[in-house]
Parts: C-alpha cells; sequence; structure tokens
C-alpha cells in the first residue's frame, strides 16, 4: 500500500507541471468522438432513503431531464409489492416539481424483499421466480403494478429485477411482454433495467419497452479497487445491446467505492469523498481509461484505504463514450450527494 501512494504522489508532482493532463478528460481520452445527434434524453433515479437531497438536485437542475424515477417499490415475503412510507409521503412534493417543470415520472420496482421484522433481503431472485413461474400470480402482479401506477399517475413503470438465475428467463421474458401489453393498454410507458450480466444475447425481449443498461459496478463490493465503469465496459455493453429493440439507454453511476485493506467496501457518494480528501490531505489522480479519481488513505485506525469515484470530468467522458457508441440516451444513479458541478455537467447539452 505504500507502494501505491508514492506512485501516486509522483503522478500528482508530474500533473502539476501539465495540469491539464489530470483535468481535461478531452486530452487524456482522445479517442473519444463527438457525438452530433439531437436526439438526446436524461434521466435520474431519486432514492426513497435519501428523498431529500435527491429532491433539492432535481429542483437544481430544473427541465433539463426529460424523466425521473423514483426508487423504489419492492415486495413483502408473500409477493405483494411493499411501498416504503418515503415514497408516500414525498410523493406529492416529487410529482409537483415534475409537474411543473414537464417532467415524466416513472416508479421503479426492485427484488428486495422486506420481512416481517423490517429485515431486507437485497436482489432475491426466489420472490421472482415464485410470482413469474405462475400464470395466475404473473397476472395479479402485473395488474399491481398497473393499478399503483394509475392510481398515483405515473407515467411510467421501471422493472428492476436482478441476479435472475437462467432458467428464469424464458418466464421474465413472457412477463415482460404481458407487461408490456397491460401497459400499453393504459397507456403507461414500460422501461426494463438490465444488468450487464443479463442474456440478452441468448433471449429475445419484446419490442415495446425501452431498455436501460447499468453501465456501472465493473468494479464494486466484492472485488479489487477500480472504477465503476471504463471505456472498454461501456463500448462492450453498447455492442451488447444491439439485440434489443426500440429506445436505448444507458445508466451510469454517481459516486463509488471505499476499500479498506483486509476489511470491508462500502458505497460512497461524491461529497462524501470529497470529505474523505479534506479530512486526509489525499492527493487524488485521474485514470486516464476510465476518468475517474482514486486516492489513498490510512484511517484512525490505521487501516489503509483506495477510494475511486466519478466526478463531472468523469461523467462527461462517459456519456460522450455512450454516443460514440450510438446511445444517446442516459439515466443517472443517482440524485443526491452529488456537488452542482456534477448536476450542472451531466445536464448540459
Amino acid at each position: 500500500m505504500r507502494l501505491k501512494k508514492i506512485i501516486s504522489l509522483i503522478f500528482i508532482i508530474v500533473c502539476v507541471f501539465d495540469l491539464s493532463a489530470c483535468t481535461n478528460a478531452e486530452t487524456d481520452l482522445d479517442f473519444v468522438q463527438n457525438d452530433n445527434s439531437s436526439e438526446k434524453e436524461l434521466s435520474a433515479w431519486i432514492s426513497y432513503w435519501d428523498m431529500d437531497k435527491g429532491i433539492k438536485e432535481l429542483s437544481r437542475a430544473g427541465d433539463k431531464f426529460s424523466s425521473v424515477s423514483v426508487f423504489a417499490l419492492y415486495f413483502n415475503n408473500d409477493g405483494s409489492i411493499y411501498i416504503p412510507s418515503q415514497i408516500t409521503d414525498k410523493y406529492s412534493e416529487i410529482s409537483g416539481i415534475t409537474y411543473k417543470k414537464n417532467i415524466n415520472l416513472y416508479v421503479c420496482i426492485v427484488n428486495d424483499v422486506i420481512d416481517e421484522a423490517g429485515n431486507i433481503t437485497q436482489k432475491d431472485s426466489n420472490v421472482i421466480r415464485k410470482i413469474i413461474s405462475d400464470p395466475n400470480k404473473r397476472a395479479e402482479h402485473i395488474n399491481s403494478l398497473i393499478s399503483f401506477a394509475v392510481n398515483n399517475k405515473y407515467f411510467g413503470i421501471e422493472i428492476d429485477y436482478e441476479k435472475l438465475e437462467d432458467d428464469l428467463w424464458p418466464n421474465f421474458v413472457l412477463f415482460c411482454e404481458e407487461l408490456s401489453k397491460k401497459c400499453a393498454e393504459k397507456n403507461i410507458d414500460l422501461r426494463i433495467i438490465l444488468e450487464p450480466r443479463a442474456p440478452i444475447d441468448r433471449y429475445s425481449l419484446p419490442d415495446g419497452p425501452e431498455y436501460i443498461m447499468m453501465a456501472y459496478n465493473l468494479y464494486g463490493l466484492s472485488t479489487e479497487p477500480g472504477p465503476k465503469a471504463d471505456a472498454d465496459f461501456i463500448k462492450e455493453l453498447s455492442q451488447k445491446m444491439n439485440n434489443l429493440s426500440g429506445k436505448k439507454w444507458f445508466a451510469f453511476a454517481t459516486g463509488g467505492f471505499d476499500w479498506q485493506e483486509g476489511g470491508n467496501t462500502s458505497d460512497v457518494t461524491e461529497t462524501e469523498a470529497l470529505d474523505i480528501i479534506n479530512i486526509h490531505s489525499s492527493l487524488p489522480a485521474r485514470d486516464e481509461k476510465s476518468g475517474c479519481l482514486y486516492f489513498y488513505y490510512t484511517d484512525e485506525k490505521g487501516k489503509d484505504h483506495t477510494v475511486w469515484y466519478a466526478d463531472n470530468v468523469t461523467l462527461d467522458l462517459w456519456k460522450k463514450i455512450a454516443g460514440e457508441c450510438g446511445v444517446n440516451n442516459v439515466c443517472l444513479w443517482r440524485l443526491g450527494g452529488n456537488v452542482s458541478e456534477t448536476i450542472d455537467q451531466f445536464t448540459a447539452k
């Protein structure tokens, strides 16, 4: 770890003499081509656990987002829909902003499960298996989603069912087809969110829905330190998306991760990363391949840490790479915990 710090310090010293090499992504990463397409849409998620910060950033962004999605509904143990109280409490405030600024409002449902004691299991494929493998339960679930969206005047629904085993995909495709037809009948938009590992090269998803590819967590909670995305990762996913019909989106993530050597890894927002830098007087460097910033520090217990995170320069680079690949519509995970320059740069046309 000490060697890494020395290397990072040398890199920073070099950058002092050539500041543009550390701050200008266009200079460092000159393989990025300008995207001249006029059809570009921006969307973002607001999470139920960080509503106030997300709403504040949404208000600041004005009408530059074409849509915003509330994240997220999930499931009770019995497969019924669970609605976090924060979504109900903040609905009027969010819908008031989106109505005033002519932003389409979506609601997202994810396959997390909450039990009677309030414990949450994330990305539980079993609850989805029980629902979509049974035609009656599948129809009941679809009707529940439609009813919630209609009754609460949402413009659209997003499906974020992750970590599905391969044998579930034929029924998942069938579920998407049936939900798409019901949404069309009620004039509700439908988006399907896809993980990078989704086997869309082997299963044909239906026409009708829009598709969002999660272009993040290349490195994350269960990996060694590294960026959430880089150029090769985005280009590889864009090729995989060629099998999808209809409108396509890339989803990029703000913030990053803090890896403790020999310990736990935790999420960090951009503002949290900057706080760590200030507290420990760290010297961040920019990775050329991903555009991300990274730095090292030692905590008060003597544990060494590595942090990678995205800022406005990073997101601008990722958007340009996506445009170069022909995908101009971009979603941001997520509003909340970002500095104003990052939101301003992300929403710049």
